[in-house]
């Protein structure tokens, strides 16, 4: 029954990129059933995918710049390609709200770049809300509009980005 109190509504709600996430992709895994595993929030495939599903990950690999990766196992991928793998992943069934802890940690500057533009474009294009949790400003979309900057676990600023 969909509700706030259904663990599978709400993770149909949500998409999430982290490196803790990345670090726990199993290895045999290709990069389209990666993608496709966001409809589950797994992340691995534990039930078989839809035609749909698996048309639908296919056209956001399509989209992102991704499609060369499609039967590639993730272990022979670079960290870079996961990580935008995992931003595919996390955006394929269309959440509300997508949280980011860290997105861009561990990525060169080539990699971090492609990343958020990635993000920028997934932002702009859809109806998709954004958390994104970073020590660096630099790190930050350019579709971030607003911030919650701390210091010692206290609010120092929090208003429009970048600042006035």
């Amino acid at each position: 029954k969909p509700g706030p109190h259904n663990q599978q509504w709400l993770h149909s709600r949500f998409g999430m990129v982290s490196d803790r996430l990345q670090a726990s992709i199993p290895s045999g895994i290709t990069a389209e059933n990666l993608v496709v595993s966001g409809f589950f929030a797994s992340i691995d495939l534990y039930e078989q995918p839809s035609v749909s599903q698996i048309n639908a990950a296919l056209q956001l690999m399509e989209e992102s710049g991704l499609a060369g990766l499609a039967g590639r196992k993730t272990e022979t991928l670079s960290y870079g390609q996961l990580r935008r793998l995992l931003l595919a992943r996390a955006l394929v069934h269309q959440p509300v709200l997508l949280l980011l802890d860290e997105p861009c940690s561990g990525l060169d500057a080539a990699s971090r770049s492609d990343f958020l533009n990635a993000l920028n474009r997934a932002v702009t294009e859809g109806k998709t809300q954004v958390i994104h949790a970073t020590h660096h400003t630099h790190d930050l979309a350019g579709s971030i509009d607003h911030v919650l900057c701390l210091e010692q676990g206290r609010a120092v600023y929090q208003g429009p980005y970048p600042p006035p």
